[in-house]
C-alpha cells in the first residue's frame, strides 16, 4: 500500500521529466532543421594585417562590408567585459539565453505603455539578432528567443560574450569593440579606460545618433549616463565618476590605415584568417614609402613614373620593407601595379653570379684578364653601354664597369655551366621555359626577374651562397624552407669585395674615409632600350633593392641604374646602417697573391711589368704561370726570330728578347687601335721546320655559311665580307679562292669578294705560310 502511494506521489514529477524530454527532443529536431548560421558568426570579420610589431598597417572589410574585428575576450579591457554586463544584462552568466523575470518585466511595462519600450533582450538574444537582422516584431522576437537558446547550448557564456562585444554596432559600417576602440581612441581594446569603454558600451543602442565622431556631446552624455549605472559595479568611487562625467572623451578619430598595400594584396594569405602578421617594420615601411613618393616626384620631369623598393634581413631573410609604387592611387600610372613582383630585364644586375660562377670553376680570379673585344664570328654580338671596347681588362673591372662582351665570353666560354646553371638550380620549373632559349643573351639580363628574385638572389652572395625564397610573414611554417646551397662561399666573397669597390654616388671615390657611412657591395643594371633601372646592395646585415622603370614598358633617357636607382638605393642603406665595422670574413680557403701585372695570371719568370695582389681560391684558381711573357730567339745580325731547327751559327750570335704573346683577336683589336703591343719579329724565312700555333683565323664568313643572290640587285652591292685575325708575328694575309688567289691584305683588313654561284673553299694564308679555310655555299 505505501509502495503504491509513493508511485502516485511522483507523477508530477514524472510528467516534468516526460514534459522536458519531449521539449528537449523538440529542441533538437529544430536544431538540426534550422541550424545556426555560423559562417556569420564565425567568418564575418575583417582581416587585420600588423607589422612585426603588432602596429596595424591595414583593416580589410569583413564579407558584409563591415569593420570588424576577431578578438578573443582575453584581449579586452576588464572594464569593458564588466561594464556589458551592468549595463545590458547582469545575469548573463545565470539564465540560459532567456531571462524570464525580465521577460516579465518588460510584458508588463509594454502593456502598462501600449507600445514596446522594452525588448528584455538578453546579450544572446542580441547576437541573435545581429545575426540575422529582423524588423522587431514578436515573430522576430520568438525567432531570437530560439536563436539564443541555440546559442547557448552550442557555445560557452564567454564565446557568446566574446561574439557580442566583436558584434556591436560602433556606427557606420565600424563593428565590434575592436575596431570602434581603433577607431575613436586609436588604441587596442585592451588598453581601454573605465570612460572609455562606457563611451562605447553607450554607443550601440543608436549607433548613428551616439557617434561621437559626429555628435561629442550627445555621445559624452550617453557616456555619463552609462558611468552612472555601471560605476558600482566596476569599482569607481563618486569622486572618480565626478571625474569621468566632466571630462570629456580623448578621440582620434583616425582613418583606417592603408599602408603596405602592394605586398598585402600580393601576399595577403597568413595561417591566421583574420590577423596577418608581416615581417615588415611600420616605420622602416613608411620611410621607404616617403622616400620613394620624394624621388618619384623629381623623377617624373625624366619620364619616370613607377619604382619599387624591397628591404630584407640578410639573417632572417625577412622583408622589413615593401614598396611596391611611388603612389597606389596614381591610375594614370598604373600605381596600383605592384612594380615589386612584376619580372623585368635585370640588365647588368646578374652579372655577378656569372662572374662567382666563373671563379668556382676556376677560370678567372679578380685581377685576371678577360677580353673586352667585339665578337666578330658569332651571330650574336653584343656591345657595351658605351659602344666602345677596351681590350684585355682585368676581371674585376670588367664586372665593375658592367661590360657586356667580356660577360658574354664568359658564358659563352663556360657553355651550359655558367649562368644559366645557377639559375636553373634556383627555379627549375622555368628551365624549360625560359633558361634554354634565352642564349647568351642571359648575361645581359635576357631571363626576367622581379626585384623580389633579385634581392633573393642578393641575399644568396651575403649569405655564403645559400639561396632561400624572402620571408614576408612571421608566423608561415611553410615558410621555413631549408637553404639550398648553390655558390662556393669563397667565390661569393670575393665578389662582395669587387662590388664593394662600385662606383658610390653620396662618396664615388673615398667613402672608406666617411667612418659613418656602411660599407656595401652594390651592383646596377640597365635594361635593353632603357626601359628599367636596376640597384641591388648588400652588406653582412642588409639587402636592399630599388627599382625604377614604367609600368608601361615605355623607356627614358635617363634609366640607368648608376644614375637613377643607385641614389635611392644608398639613401635607404645609409638609413637602415651607419657603422661601417660590419663586414664579411673571408672564409677558409681564400687568400691573396701576386700575379703578373699584365696577364693576372701567377708571374712567369719573363714577367718584367711588376705584380699586383689578387684574390684567389686555394686549390680552385688556376695554378699557371703567366702566358703572355715568353722569350723568344733573335739572330743578332739581322733581328729575325729563330727557332732551334733554323740555329746554324754559334751561341754569340742570338740572343733571348721578352715579348708578349696576345691571341690573334687581341692583336688585331690593338692594331685597329693604335694600342703599342710586343711587334714579334719575323721568322727566318729560310727555316723549313717553324710551325707556331697563332696561324689566321678567318671570322668572316663563318664555317657552312650560305648566301642567295638577289638578281634584282647589282652583284657590287651583295659582295661578302673577309675578314681574319692574324698572329702578332705577320703583317699581310693571301686570299684565295679554292686554288685561285684573290688579293693580298693587311692582318686586320677587310677585303670584299663578289659572289659568284657554287660551294667554295675560301682560304687565309699568312706570310709564314700558315692557313685557315672556310667552306660556303652560293645560291
Amino acid at each position: 500500500m505505501l509502495f503504491v502511494l509513493a508511485i502516485k506521489s511522483f507523477r508530477p514529477l514524472r510528467r516534468c521529466l516526460a514534459a522536458l524530454g519531449v521539449g528537449m527532443c523538440l529542441f533538437v529536431v529544430m536544431d538540426l532543421a534550422a541550424p545556426l548560421p555560423r559562417r556569420a558568426l564565425d567568418t564575418d570579420y575583417s582581416t587585420v594585417y600588423m607589422d612585426r610589431n603588432g602596429k596595424i598597417l591595414r583593416i580589410s572589410l569583413s564579407p558584409s562590408d563591415k569593420y570588424r574585428i576577431k578578438l578573443p575576450l582575453k584581449e579586452m579591457s576588464t572594464y569593458l567585459k564588466n561594464g556589458v554586463l551592468s549595463y545590458e544584462d547582469r545575469y548573463f552568466y545565470y539564465h540560459q539565453g532567456i531571462n524570464p523575470v525580465s521577460l516579465a518585466r518588460a510584458i508588463g511595462m509594454n502593456i502598462k505603455s501600449g507600445r514596446i519600450v522594452s525588448g528584455a533582450s538578453t546579450i544572446s538574444m542580441q547576437v541573435a539578432r545581429m545575426m540575422e537582422r529582423r524588423p522587431r516584431t514578436l515573430r522576430a522576437k520568438i525567432i531570437e528567443s530560439f536563436r539564443a537558446l541555440q546559442l547557448e547550448f552550442h557555445y560557452s557564456k564567454d564565446e557568446i560574450m566574446e561574439l557580442y562585444l566583436n558584434s556591436i554596432p560602433m556606427g557606420g559600417n565600424i563593428e565590434g569593440v575592436g575596431a570602434g576602440a581603433y577607431y575613436y581612441y586609436g588604441k587596442s581594446a585592451l588598453e581601454l579606460s573605465a570612460a572609455e569603454s562606457a563611451l562605447l558600451i553607450g554607443i550601440p543602442n543608436s549607433p548613428n545618433w551616439n557617434r561621437p565622431d559626429r555628435y561629442p556631446e550627445r555621445a559624452r552624455q550617453k557616456m555619463s549616463m552609462v558611468l552612472e549605472r555601471i560605476h558600482r559595479d566596476l569599482g569607481i568611487s563618486k569622486r572618480d565618476l565626478r571625474v569621468m562625467r566632466e571630462s570629456r572623451p580623448g578621440l582620434t578619430c583616425r582613418k583606417f590605415p592603408f599602408n603596405c598595400p602592394h605586398l598585402i594584396e600580393s601576399r595577403h594569405r597568413g595561417s591566421d584568417p583574420f590577423f596577418v602578421l608581416f615581417t615588415v617594420d611600420q616605420n622602416l615601411q613608411l620611410y621607404c614609402e616617403s622616400i620613394m613618393k620624394n624621388y618619384n616626384e623629381m623623377m617624373r620631369g625624366q619620364g619616370i613614373y613607377n619604382g619599387a623598393v624591397i628591404i630584407a634581413n640578410n639573417k632572417t631573410r625577412e622583408v622589413l620593407a615593401y614598396v611596391g609604387s611611388p603612389d597606389y592611387f596614381d591610375s594614370q600610372h598604373c600605381g596600383q601595379i605592384n612594380g615589386a613582383a612584376i619580372p623585368r630585364s635585370p640588365g647588368s644586375a646578374l652579372k655577378p653570379f656569372l662572374y662567382a660562377r666563373a671563379m668556382e670553376l676556376g677560370l678567372i680570379t679578380p685581377e685576371k684578364m678577360v677580353y673586352d673585344i667585339p665578337i666578330a664570328d658569332e651571330d650574336y654580338s653584343p656591345a657595351n653601354f658605351c659602344k666602345t671596347a677596351r681590350g684585355p681588362v682585368p676581371a674585376r673591372l670588367a664586372l665593375i664597369h658592367s661590360l657586356n662582351v667580356p660577360a658574354v665570353r664568359l658564358e659563352r666560354e663556360m657553355g651550359g655551366e655558367g649562368l644559366k646553371r645557377v639559375l636553373m638550380k634556383i627555379y627549375p620549373i622555368k628551365k624549360d621555359l625560359i633558361i634554354e632559349k634565352s642564349g647568351l643573351s642571359i648575361a645581359l639580363g635576357g631571363f626576367p626577374l622581379s626585384l623580389e628574385d633579385m634581392v633573393s638572389l642578393y641575399m644568396m652572395l651575403a649569405s655564403n651562397g645559400d639561396y632561400a625564397p624572402l620571408k614576408y610573414h612571421t608566423r608561415e611554417d611553410s615558410e621555413a624552407i631549408s637553404p639550398r646551397h648553390i655558390l662556393d662561399r669563397r667565390a661569393c666573397y670575393i665578389i662582395s669585395e669587387i662590388l664593394s669597390d662600385c662606383h658610390r654616388p653620396d662618396l664615388p671615390y673615398s667613402w672608406e674615409f666617411a667612418p659613418e657611412l656602411a660599407k656595401v657591395a652594390l651592383k646596377t643594371g640597365t635594361s635593353f632600350g632603357l626601359r628599367d633601372a636596376w640597384c641591388i646592395g648588400y652588406n653582412p646585415d642588409y639587402t636592399v633593392g630599388v627599382w625604377l622603370g614604367n609600368a608601361n614598358n615605355s623607356g627614358s633617357s635617363e634609366l640607368i641604374g648608376v644614375r637613377a636607382a643607385a641614389p635611392l638605393m644608398i639613401r635607404i642603406l645609409d638609413h637602415v646602417t651607419r657603422s661601417s665595422d660590419s663586414w664579411f670574413k673571408a672564409p677558409a680557403g681564400v687568400a691573396k697573391r701576386n700575379v703578373c701585372a699584365r696577364s693576372g695570371e701567377k708571374p712567369g719568370p719573363f714577367c718584367s711589368h711588376g705584380v699586383k695582389a689578387d684574390w684567389y681560391i686555394r686549390g680552385v684558381s688556376s695554378e699557371q704561370e703567366c702566358g703572355v711573357h715568353k722569350t723568344i730567339t733573335v739572330r743578332k745580325r739581322d733581328g729575325l726570330h729563330v727557332c732551334s731547327y733554323c740555329m746554324d751559327e754559334g751561341p754569340e750570335a742570338y740572343e733571348q728578347k721578352v715579348v708578349e704573346y696576345w691571341p690573334p683577336e687581341v692583336i688585331s683589336f690593338m692594331r685597329s687601335r693604335g694600342y703599342r703591343y710586343s711587334q714579334i719579329p719575323r721568322h727566318n724565312p729560310s727555316c723549313q721546320n717553324f710551325y707556331a700555333k697563332d696561324k689566321p683565323r678567318i671570322v668572316r664568313p663563318a664555317m657552312s655559311d650560305e648566301y642567295i643572290i638577289n638578281e634584282h640587285m647589282p652583284l657590287d652591292s651583295q659582295k661578302i665580307p673577309l675578314k681574319a685575325f692574324a698572329g702578332q708575328d705577320t703583317d699581310e694575309l693571301f686570299w684565295f679562292i679554292g686554288s685561285t688567289f684573290l688579293f693580298q691584305s693587311k692582318a686586320d683588313e677587310t677585303c670584299f669578294l663578289t659572289p659568284r654561284r657554287g660551294v667554295w673553299v675560301i682560304s687565309a694564308v699568312d706570310s709564314m705560310g700558315r692557313s685557315d679555310s672556310v667552306k660556303i655555299k652560293i645560291y
